[in-house]
């Protein structure tokens, strides 16, 4: 998994330690199983926006503050993805 979310994993860690959660208290009102918990907070699992949009309104945050992105720029990257037509694809950037 990228350094992103293993970072991202660090953070909703944090976010659930300050709301007093336990990853089994947290995970079914999140709807996730406890492992999918586990694996995210660990940067196993990817998270989807809707769950991260979740995870952040149960954690009273918001995603970008679990993402802790300063910018749009920071998160959104132009790179060439096919090097025969030059099309641009837009991917995440490694939060630093």
């Amino acid at each position: 998994m990228s350094e992103f979310y293993k970072n991202l994993g660090r953070n909703l860690v944090e976010a659930r330690k300050a709301k007093g959660l336990t990853q089994k208290d947290a995970a079914p009102y999140l709807g996730l199983s406890r492992p999918s918990l586990a694996n995210i907070e660990v940067g196993r699992q990817n998270v989807y926006a809707h769950q991260l949009a979740a995870i952040a309104a149960a954690y009273d945050t918001t995603a970008d503050r679990l993402m802790k992105l300063s910018t749009a720029r920071d998160l959104i990257i132009i790179k060439p993805v096919s090097r025969k037509h030059q099309t641009p694809g837009i991917g995440l950037a490694s939060a630093s």
